[in-house]
């Protein structure tokens, strides 16, 4: 659980066993920064309190297959690419 900043650079924030992140605060998603699965995917829940934000020029974040995105927030794409497969 968040509520207040986490910032994910370069790397990849797995998710395992059905892991659940909520989000009351602020995700930064920076340069190459993607949401994977470790071994039975999870849940990324953006509440309406928060916000998730991409930035990294010409950098790639992925949400993959296996994470479930449920967003009642707000999610700022400001540079780069997201890709929510999930």
């Amino acid at each position: 659980m968040n509520n207040t900043t986490a910032t994910l650079g370069v790397g990849i924030l797995n998710f395992g066993n059905g892991a659940v992140w909520t989000n009351n605060g602020v995700f930064n998603a920076t340069d190459d920064a993607d949401l994977g699965n470790a071994a039975g995917g999870g849940t990324f829940t953006n509440t309406p309190s928060g916000s998730f934000n991409k930035t990294g020029a010409g950098t790639v974040t992925t949400i993959g297959s296996a994470i479930a995105f449920n967003n009642s927030g707000a999610v700022n794409a400001t540079s780069g690419t997201l890709l929510i497969s999930g």
